[in-house]
């Protein structure tokens, strides 16, 4: 994967937010979990570098768990069983 940064964005004649030259910059990989349980998933992405940013589930224990294993993440309970 290559990098972008500010000054190749000028001699492309792009013309970005600065926000979105700042992630390309920096590359920072991230990873939402659908139907997440406890977070086994995104705990592998952890491992692999990638940062959580959401979680959901219908089941109020998972959802629980989720949070307490990804407090950075957002995490939505979904329906209920």
């Amino acid at each position: 994967m290559s990098q972008f940064t500010l000054d190749q964005q000028d001699s492309l004649g792009l013309d970005l937010p600065q926000q979105l030259c700042f992630c390309w910059r920096e590359t920072v990989r991230t990873t939402i979990d659908l139907f997440c349980g406890a977070g086994g998933i995104s705990a592998g992405f952890r491992l692999a570098g990638f940062h959580a940013l959401y979680g959901n589930d219908c089941n109020q224990s998972a959802i629980e768990t989720f949070r307490f294993n990804y407090p950075e993440a957002w995490s939505v309970q979904i329906g209920s069983y």
